[in-house]
């Protein structure tokens, strides 16, 4: 961004790099990494209103300020642009899936990422969409199917401490408590800042 104040994709990933610390709780100034986070993408936006990329970051950090319409529409217009981009397809799956108020919204986030899975297993995302779906089906009441999705995340993935939580939180949900309390410890050993 120093070098080129015109380069919308390095406002993008300026803005990401930012909400990621927030969402990870590495953050010492969560207010402050969420307000440049959301300045960055918003400049990004206005350089780039059409490219893929900054709409796909755009729309990450856009949810994660609670922006949850202009990142539907950010994701949406991002695999419309560029229909191949699976990272952008699974932002929208997690964004439908875990932000809004509807529960259609939350029933095409999962059927998004189960799609993306099904088609590309092999995809370096698969992980993270595991993760995704995982908190979409928290959230319309299928919890053994949250167990279930964030286990593969987890096994996939053992030090992603984030979807430790979920798994734990979905674990609570099916009356699983010990092992909830065994993945809380897993997660507060990772990263204490989490109990915070």
């Amino acid at each position: 961004v120093e070098l080129d104040p015109d380069y919308a994709s390095a406002y993008a990933f300026l803005g990401l790099y930012l909400i990621e610390k927030c969402a990870l709780l590495l953050s010492e100034n969560p207010e402050k990494d969420r307000a440049e986070a959301q300045a960055a993408v918003d400049r990004a936006f206005e350089l780039g209103p059409n490219d893929s990329e900054v709409l796909e970051n755009a729309g990450l950090v856009w949810c994660h300020c609670g922006l949850w319409e202009q990142s539907v529409q950010a994701l949406r217009r991002a695999v419309q642009i560029s229909p191949f981009n699976l990272v952008a397809w699974g932002y929208l799956g997690f964004v439908l899936g875990c932000g809004g108020i509807r529960t259609k919204d939350a029933t095409e986030g999962v059927r998004i990422l189960t799609k993306l899975i099904g088609d590309t297993p092999e995809h370096p995302s698969v992980p993270y969409w595991y993760f995704f779906k995982s908190m979409g089906c928290t959230r319309l009441g299928q919890f053994e199917e949250a167990v279930a999705c964030a286990f593969k995340c987890v096994e996939m993935h053992p030090h992603f401490y984030i979807a430790r939580y979920v798994l734990a939180n979905a674990l609570g949900h099916v009356g699983r408590l010990e092992e909830a309390r065994a993945e809380m410890q897993t997660v507060l050993a990772v990263n204490p800042y989490v109990s915070e």
